[in-house]
């Protein structure tokens, strides 16, 4: 896998990669070109980014954006807390104001922190070009961001099964945290199912 965001030239062959050495390791021997590295906890995750780099200092590292958790203090959520309305620009004066706790200098320090991390990365996904500018606005140069719209290309619908066996599947795909909802869909499945 290589990858050189500076020239605009990105080049794989991923899924070839991943049937010959397998789904890898993020810090051992075996290498991939598919590693996932979910972040859980910012301030125990991102140092990863930089150990990876470290360990294995050839290895192009992509990293996906998904949400705003390093930009927004709030859980990612970018929802002032006074009003509850949009933000749209996380700056240290403004994240002080919803987290009158924190000084403007920590949030100065905090992001500083993240993008140090980020310097380590050689190319962002984002899934969506609303989420791609938020980042570039953030301070990571559109240079070192893909657009990639919710990571695949449409796909022919499969057949449907044929089956007179009812079938029901619901899939969640996002954060599991409280503000997306999760709690009222499995409250609904659980009253379902009583």
């Amino acid at each position: 896998f290589k990858c050189d965001w500076r020239s605009d030239v990105c080049s794989s062959d991923l899924e070839a990669d991943l049937k010959l050495r397998g789904p890898g390791e993020l810090l051992g021997q075996q290498q991939s070109g598919a590693m996932k590295l979910r972040f859980g906890d910012l301030a125990e995750d991102l140092p990863l980014i930089r150990q990876a780099r470290e360990s294995l200092p050839e290895a192009g590292i992509v990293h996906t954006l998904h949400e705003y958790l390093p930009i927004c203090h709030r859980n990612g959520q970018m929802v002032r807390v006074a009003d509850g309305e949009r933000c749209l620009e996380a700056s240290p004066r403004r994240c002080h104001q919803c987290f009158p706790e924190h000084s403007e200098a920590e949030f100065r320090r905090r992001k500083r922190s993240i993008l140090s991390s980020f310097s380590h990365v050689d190319l962002f996904i984002a899934p969506s070009r609303f989420l791609l500018e938020r980042y570039v606005d953030w301070g990571i140069s559109r240079r070192r961001i893909r657009l990639e719209e919710y990571g695949r290309q449409p796909f022919a619908a499969p057949v449907p099964l044929q089956s007179s066996r009812a079938r029901n599947r619901i899939g969640y795909f996002g954060q599991l945290n409280h503000f997306k909802g999760v709690d009222v869909l499995l409250k609904e499945i659980g009253r379902a199912h009583v």
